[in-house]
């Protein structure tokens, strides 16, 4: 029998929403808990015989989406608090195999992670609150299922969007009723009294998504600024953009059960129904896609257009540009004490090399020197391929003076920092997402220099001028 997806489904993961763990929280998110038990009886009543989870906090690769290669997963609360409920599920080895080669073929890696890799890593089978929170108001209505826990990467949106089409395709080779839940909770920057305080771009963000969802807003959903999601501080973009393109092809409706964010956190439950067929949205994005990147590269400033063109033209040939008369009258006088080429794909950093000594009067020279080292040597990640360098986002911050200071003069958003003890030394620039707080910023940038916590260090800060 050819395989079917029965149904899609959007559903956050607050683990206060599960009764043993919520306690007077769970009163506040009343809306979501009603949402996501509306959704879990609409999923049981599709009798599934595997559902596939797609989660943002399952262990995660730059470049691969992981799935179990163990036979059975299980988790629990006990990491909030709580140890029951406790549960156990089989895997569908069968769907994952079809995935893996679904995928690759579509020039993806997906799938199973050896035990060797995992402990490499320091990863752990387990499965995480974002899969364990939906699956448990399922699992306490319908236990008839096998699963699969699919985690995303730090790739392109669209290829979040294929891995969707990979997913449809080998559902179908499986055979038998398949149910897809992107797990993913919206904007936790609702409140300034939440838990991670509150930007203007939070509830901007949320209402983008849920008009583009409700509009079948495909190339909107695709291009989200990057910057906009990260200020928002959401986690289930990429999820959605999985599940949508399990529907590539088809026309689609969603309806919402709830959305609030008392907690200072935006949950959305809801559904997404296949409708008639139509052109493939993947088919045609990469040409539109084409000119809205080329509309907002004509936009980018100077550094950053330098940057690009050096990136590009050594990925293309080996070349190493120079840079033009206008170029160097415009830069190469500007004093600066450093300076960093970021490249970033959807948000994700892709590569960071720079220096922090001083730099008189050669800063083209210096931005195409580490422009190209960004895309190639930056020993944290692969070298970079021309396809990525076309849809990054690049920046080039330039360093003021570091000054001497102490941790009441230190503010994330504002200062770098420069911590030094003996002969160890990190540097972090400022406004960096998730680094919230100065204790989060020095123990980053401790940790980074391998400083141990009981030796005394020395403390500089600087600003950035920061080009995009």
């Amino acid at each position: 029998m050819d395989g079917t997806i029965c149904g899609r489904w959007l559903l956050p993961h607050p683990p206060a929403a599960v009764e043993a763990v919520g306690g007077a929280y769970r009163e506040k998110i009343a809306a979501t808990v009603g949402g996501m038990e509306k959704a879990a009886a609409r999923i049981a009543e599709t009798k599934p015989d595997t559902v596939v989870i797609i989660t943002p906090h399952g262990p995660r690769f730059s470049h691969h989406f992981y799935t179990p290669s163990q036979p059975r997963v299980s988790g629990d609360f006990a990491a909030f608090g709580a140890a029951k409920p406790f549960w156990g599920f089989d895997c569908d080895l069968e769907l994952i195999s079809r995935l893996e080669e679904a995928a690759a073929k579509r020039g993806l890696s997906a799938g199973r992670v050896g035990d060797a890799e995992m402990r490499r890593n320091g990863l752990s089978y387990d499965l995480d609150h974002g899969a364990l929170v939906p699956l448990t108001f399922l699992a306490e209505r319908y236990r008839d299922f096998r699963v699969v826990p699919l985690s995303l990467s730090d790739v392109s949106a669209m290829d979040h969007y294929r891995l969707g089409m990979a997913l449809r395709e080998a559902a179908e080779a499986r055979g038998g009723r398949t149910a897809v839940i992107a797990s993913g909770d919206l904007s936790h920057k609702l409140q300034s009294d939440g838990p991670y305080g509150y930007d203007e771009a939070g509830p901007a963000f949320d209402r983008a998504a849920r008009k583009a969802l409700l509009g079948e807003d495909l190339f909107g959903l695709m291009t989200l600024d990057p910057a906009f999601a990260e200020r928002a501080a959401q986690c289930g973009l990429n999820s959605y953009r999985v599940l949508l393109g399990t529907l590539d092809g088809f026309a689609f409706t969603a309806e919402f059960f709830s959305y609030e964010g008392p907690l200072g956190v935006g949950y959305l439950t809801g559904e997404l129904r296949q409708g008639k067929p139509r052109e493939s949205f993947a088919t045609h994005f990469p040409e539109a896609f084409r000119a809205f990147r080329e509309e907002r590269q004509r936009r980018e400033s100077a550094p950053v257009k330098l940057a690009r063109r050096a990136i590009e033209t050594y990925l293309a040939d080996g070349g190493v540009i120079e840079a033009t008369a206008e170029e160097k009258a415009a830069l190469d006088d500007i004093a600066c004490h450093g300076l960093f080429v970021s490249v970033k794909i959807d948000g994700h950093l892709r590569g960071c090399v720079g220096t922090s000594r001083e730099i008189p009067g050669q800063l083209c020279r210096e931005i195409i020197e580490y422009a190209i080292d960004t895309a190639t040597k930056d020993p944290r990640f692969p070298k970079m391929t021309a396809d990525e360098a076309a849809a990054a986002t690049i920046s080039v911050d330039l360093l003021g003076e570091a000054e001497a200071t102490d941790e009441s003069g230190l503010d994330p958003k504002r200062y770098g920092v420069i911590v030094e003890s003996r002969d160890k030394s990190a540097l972090l620039l400022p406004d960096i997402a998730g680094i919230d707080t100065v204790e989060d910023q020095l123990a980053i940038a401790r940790d980074k220099a391998g400083i141990h916590p009981w030796r005394k260090m020395s403390i500089r800060r600087f600003t950035v001028t920061r080009y995009e």
